[in-house]
C-alpha cells in the first residue's frame, strides 16, 4: 500500500535571496516606523510642555483682564494655545499614517513648527513679565487711589457727622426754648416732645434738613404765634 504523494519544492538561489531581502527591508521599515514614532513622542512631549509653560501665566491673565484691559497680551496668549493644538492635530494624523514615507515626509515637518512655537513662547515669556511688572505697578496705583479715595469718604463723612450734630444741637436749643413758653396747650407741648425723640433717630442731613422744613418750623411757628397771641390778649385783659 502506497501513503501519500509529497511533493518537494526547492528554492533557487536567487528565489532565496530575494526572499532574505524581502524580510530584511520589513525588519529594516518597522526599525524605522519606531524611530520615527519615538520621535513623534518626543514632540508630543515638547508640546504639552508648552501648554504647561502657558497654564503657569494664568493668574497673571486674570489680573490683566480685570486691572488691564487694554493689554494685548492674553489674546497672543490665546493664538499661541490654538497653534500649539493645531501641531498636536497634524502630530497625530502622521502617528497614524500607514504608508511610511508619508509618515516620514508628515513628521519631518514637524521639527519646524516647533521651533517657531517655541520662538514664540520665548517672546510671550518676555511679554508676561513685562506685563507682570506693569501690573504690579498698576495695582500699587490703584491701590493708592483706594486708599485716598477711603480717606476723603472717611474726611466727608467725618464732616457730615459734625455738621448734622451742630443742625441737631440747635433745632434741639430751638425746641427747647419753644418748650419753655408759658401757656402752651398740652397738645402742643406733646408735639415738642415728640419733636425731641424724632430729633434723637435722624442720622443724615438730607433727613434733618427736610424735617427741620416740614415738621420743625411749622411746630415753632405755631407754639410761637400762639404764644405771642396769648401774651398779646393777657396785656389787653389786664388794661380793662
Amino acid at each position: 500500500m502506497s501513503g501519500p504523494k509529497v511533493t518537494v519544492y526547492y528554492l533557487t538561489e536567487a528565489q532565496r535571496a530575494a526572499i532574505y531581502a524581502e524580510r530584511l527591508r520589513q525588519q529594516l521599515e518597522r526599525e524605522k516606523r519606531n524611530k520615527l514614532l519615538t520621535s513623534a513622542d518626543e514632540y508630543d512631549t515638547q508640546l504639552k510642555s508648552m501648554l504647561r509653560n502657558i497654564d503657569q501665566y494664568a493668574p497673571t491673565l486674570d489680573a490683566i483682564r480685570q486691572w488691564m484691559p487694554e493689554s494685548t497680551l492674553p489674546a497672543s496668549i490665546q493664538d499661541f494655545s490654538a497653534l500649539v493644538s493645531k501641531t498636536q492635530i497634524a502630530l497625530r494624523s502622521a502617528s497614524r499614517e500607514r504608508n511610511l514615507t508619508v509618515l516620514e515626509r508628515k513628521l519631518n515637518a514637524i521639527p519646524g513648527e516647533i521651533a517657531k512655537l517655541k520662538s514664540a513662547l520665548a517672546d510671550l515669556t518676555v511679554q508676561e513679565q513685562a506685563a507682570r511688572e506693569e501690573l504690579q505697578g498698576s495695582l500699587a496705583e490703584n491701590i493708592s487711589n483706594l486708599f485716598q479715595q477711603g480717606v476723603a469718604a472717611q474726611e466727608a463723612q467725618t464732616k457730615a457727622q459734625a455738621a448734622l450734630a451742630r443742625k441737631k444741637e440747635e433745632v434741639g436749643q430751638k425746641l427747647a426754648s419753644v418748650r419753655s413758653l408759658a401757656y402752651l396747650p398740652i397738645p402742643y407741648q406733646r408735639e415738642l416732645d415728640a419733636a425731641f425723640k424724632s430729633l434723637d433717630s435722624i442720622r443724615s442731613l438730607e433727613f434733618i434738613d427736610n424735617y427741620i422744613s416740614i415738621e420743625v418750623t411749622p411746630l415753632v411757628k405755631k407754639c410761637t404765634e400762639f404764644s405771642t397771641l396769648w401774651e398779646r390778649s393777657g396785656k389787653e385783659y389786664h388794661n380793662l
